[in-house]
Formats: structure tokens, C-alpha cells, sequence
């Protein structure tokens, strides 16, 4: 049942029948303490997200970047790939490498390629090697085995090119060397072309 006012016989105030004064106060005493406490607690939180708003949205901003720069990255270094790739197919380098081959044995002499790669044909691998990081272990694993087969390539294209290095060579040599960079740029075809793939894949 609600508590009634009851006049007092004193003047003072009514209290309320059924609730003693001391209660009354304490729960006049408590309503602010409470109010108080919520406010306080709204206040703090909200400059807690008012601090973190700014370092959340950097990462967010940070991230999108990255995401950016990633696919950015896959596809220079696709670009690349493929045109090395088609260097290679266009201008039939294995088979004519192979043609030297069968002309060494047949007139026992040694002849130079009539290829020399002396461009700078990795501009993009140069430039992001730093960067390389930012894709998944897998993909640039492989980017550095690639490479790696063509910077091997170029060297060997240089070398027997060169008059000068297969006269330091006897005629065995010289085949065998011809028959390394065969598969050399064999390997550059079957790294190249799945790479790509890899590279374009959404």
C-alpha cells in the first residue's frame, strides 16, 4: 500500500506514513549519488571513444592502403612476368639455342648466340623487392624463384654470346652450357605462365 501524508502536530513538513524520515533521506541522498554516477560514466566513455576514434580510423585508412598497394603491386609484377614469358616464346629462344647445339656437334666447332640481353628487362622486381612483403608467403616465394631462374638466364645469354668466353671453353663445355640455358628458360616458361595466374587471381 502507497504511504499517505500525515500531518505533524509540531508544524514540520508530512512525512509519509509507513516510511520512516531516516529511509526517506537515504533515498533522497542515493536518486543523486546515482544520476551522478551515470553521468560520470557516459563522460569517461565517451573520451574513450573520443581517443580511440582517431587511431581506429588510421588503421582502417592504413589498411585499405596497403590493400591498395598490394594490388597494385600484383599486377606490375604480372605485367612483367607475362612480358619475360613472351620474350622468351616470341623469339624462339630454345629452339634456336638448340639449333647451335646440333650445329656444334655436327661441324665441331662453337658458335656464339646470336642473342644478348643487355636491357635492364626487371625494372619492377628492382623497384619492389622491399615491397615484397606485402603479399602471402606463397606468392612471393615464387616471384623470387622466377627471377632468380631469369637473372640465371641472362648471365648464361651473356656468356655465350660472348666470343671471348667459349674460346675458354672447349666444344663439350660449350654444349653442355648451351643445354643448361635451354632448361633455364624452360623453367622460366613453366614458373612464368602459373604465376601469372596466381598474380591475376581475384
Amino acid at each position: 500500500m502507497d504511504p499517505v501524508a500525515k500531518k505533524t502536530g509540531d508544524g514540520s513538513p508530512p512525512s509519509l506514513v509507513g516510511q520512516e524520515p531516516s529511509e526517506r533521506n537515504a533515498k533522497m541522498e542515493k536518486e543523486p549519488q546515482e544520476l551522478f554516477s551515470r553521468k560520470l560514466f557516459f563522460l569517461i566513455l565517451g573520451a574513450i571513444f573520443g581517443a580511440a576514434l582517431p587511431g581506429v580510423m588510421t588503421i582502417a585508412i592504413d589498411l585499405h592502403q596497403k590493400k591498395l598497394q598490394r594490388a597494385s603491386l600484383k599486377a606490375s609484377f604480372a605485367g612483367e612476368i607475362q612480358s619475360l614469358v613472351k620474350i622468351v616464346q616470341t623469339l624462339e629462344m630454345k629452339e634456336e639455342i638448340q639449333r647451335s647445339i646440333d650445329l656444334m656437334k655436327k661441324t665441331g666447332k662453337k658458335y656464339p648466340l646470336i642473342y644478348s640481353a643487355k636491357q635492364d628487362y626487371f625494372q619492377v622486381y628492382k623497384a619492389n623487392v622491399p615491397n615484397l612483403g606485402l603479399l602471402d608467403a606463397t606468392t612471393a616465394k615464387n616471384i623470387c624463384i622466377f627471377y632468380t631462374n631469369c637473372f640465371a638466364s641472362v648471365e648464361y645469354i651473356n656468356q655465350l654470346n660472348s666470343k671471348e668466353y667459349l674460346n675458354k671453353l672447349n666444344l663439350r663445355s660449350a654444349i653442355k652450357e648451351h643445354k643448361q640455358l635451354i632448361e633455364l628458360l624452360k623453367g622460366t616458361e613453366e614458373l612464368g605462365d602459373p604465376l601469372v595466374g596466381l598474380l591475376t587471381k581475384k
